[in-house]
């Protein structure tokens, strides 16, 4: 069953932290957490089944997005982008990118035959932009 956060108003803010601290370290006691480059993560994972299996799977990429350099030291090239959706593609694991709507995008989508969804538009003080959802499977239907 899953478990609860619940705080009262009774209970020492230390040991709510301390109790969700604890919660938190179960629920990830069996996780694994990588630090290298997209492109090495699926080779590093055994698919055996159980919690690994892939008909259970899903991945959620979220990019930096092409042709944007904000926050980012060195941008995701347009070859980052097709080898990102090569990798997901040929994991055949469920998957879900977020992307701004670009033409570059939208060609390699289709070129997947990729379903492509609009989330909504993000303005700031410079832009405005159409963030989209790109997923191997239809968004409407349950996922698993």
């Amino acid at each position: 069953a899953p478990k609860v956060l619940s705080f009262r108003a009774t209970i020492n803010p230390k040991e709510a932290l301390r109790n969700y601290v604890q919660i938190t370290n179960d629920m990830l006691k069996d996780c694994h957490f990588l630090n290298c480059d997209f492109r090495e993560v699926l080779p590093k994972i055994s698919f055996v089944g159980g919690l690994t299996d892939k008909n259970r799977s899903f991945i959620y990429a979220d990019p930096p997005y092409l042709s944007t350099t904000n926050n980012y030291q060195n941008g995701f090239t347009l070859q980052d982008t097709q080898d990102l959706f090569k990798t997901l593609v040929e994991s055949k694991i469920r998957f879900a990118v977020s992307e701004f709507n670009n033409s570059d995008i939208r060609a390699i989508a289709d070129s997947y035959g990729l379903n492509t969804y609009v989330i909504g538009e993000r303005r700031s003080m410079k832009n405005r932009n159409v963030e989209i959802l790109i997923t191997n499977f239809d968004a409407n239907h349950k996922l698993f």
